[in-house]
């Protein structure tokens, strides 16, 4: 999924001229905390709804950000989250390679795209192991979960302290005791265990209370 598939049609951006007053309803409309500036059809920046509210006598034009940041209308679901998350953002222009404005899309559209992903949906259990870099093989874990009949749907590592990896699985089945006794065989520390069908439910609530509480 790329960011043309993830534009959304609720985010009209600012003119320079706008009060901010009313940028503050656009933003309410539009369910965001952050909008792009545009003027003739080029990106100048961006403002949040907390300067907004602070200065709501002052044009968009006077205390906007003048933060040019976009992403190209191509770029992949995975590194739109990381761009926005590098950069602490809450909404991210669409832009060509002109600077040219094609839309916007937003951290709760992002959400909501990740929720609906295929392999996230699939039933299963999730087996989180901890372990030092140098003990990672993602050929390795395969390995230990296809030979006992699993296959893997997902995949999320992350660093934690005492530098180690914290790897999650996602894997497509929930009768998972044997690839569990496996990878305890091959001495791998299992950090947790969840089955899908105990968790769904609330995962779905909470991702519904992080995007409007996002939105808010």
């Amino acid at each position: 999924m790329t960011a043309e598939e993830l534009i959304s049609d609720q985010i009209i951006p600012l003119k320079c001229g706008d009060l901010c007053d009313a940028a503050i309803s656009f933003m309410h409309d539009a369910k965001v905390v952050e909008m792009p500036v545009v003027e003739s059809g080029k990106l100048l920046g961006y403002l949040h709804i907390s300067k907004a509210e602070k200065t709501q006598n002052k044009t968009v034009g006077q205390v906007m950000e003048n933060k040019l940041l976009f992403i190209p209308a191509n770029t992949h679901l995975f590194d739109i989250t990381r761009i926005m998350y590098d950069t602490n953002s809450t909404t991210i222009a669409v832009c060509d390679d002109q600077q040219n404005y094609i839309g916007a899309v937003s951290l709760a559209d992002l959400l909501k795209a990740y929720s609906k992903n295929t392999a996230n949906s699939l039933p299963g259990a999730i087996i989180t192991l901890e372990m030092f870099p140098r003990d990672y093989s993602l050929t390795e874990i395969a390995r230990i979960s296809e030979s006992n009949d699993f296959k893997i749907t997902g995949l999320f590592i992350r660093n934690i302290e005492n530098n180690k990896l914290e790897v999650s699985l996602k894997l497509n089945s929930v009768e998972i005791k044997t690839v569990l006794h496996t990878f305890e065989r091959y001495k791998y520390n299992i950090k947790s265990v969840h089955q899908l069908s105990e968790v769904a439910d609330n995962l779905n609530q909470r991702l519904d209370w992080l995007i409007k509480y996002i939105n808010t």
